[in-house]
């Protein structure tokens, strides 16, 4: 009888042992998986923080290049619209010349 009882009682430590195993397990499941959200969430902002230091870099960038652009239109602007205008003026002096008869006023719209 005592072999009996000195046996129940080993193999309920056994069990009692098992138990407290499979519950360290649990917990390191949780902890790792915890862990890897956390590394996770630290991985999303540093990329998000890139990403918007990036997009900032490149906004910068394009802010130049349409501020050169706009320089560059106006400079054209200037050289050109000198030229055209001075095109204009002389072939207007030139038809004003050749034309001698009156305008007719244009028929007003119904």
């Amino acid at each position: 009888m005592f072999a009996g009882v000195a046996m129940r009682a080993i193999v309920m430590e056994v069990v009692s042992a098992c138990e407290n195993i499979t519950r360290l397990v649990s917990e390191i499941k949780q902890l790792l998986i915890l862990g890897d959200f956390c590394w996770l969430e630290k991985a999303t902002k540093a990329g998000a923080e890139e990403r918007e230091r990036r997009r900032a870099e490149l906004d910068a960038v394009a802010i130049k290049l349409a501020d050169e652009l706009a320089a560059d239109l106006f400079t054209l602007d200037d050289k050109l619209g000198t030229m055209v205008n001075h095109a204009a003026l002389s072939s207007t002096s030139n038809a004003a010349d050749d034309d001698m008869t009156p305008s007719e006023p244009k028929p007003e719209p119904f």
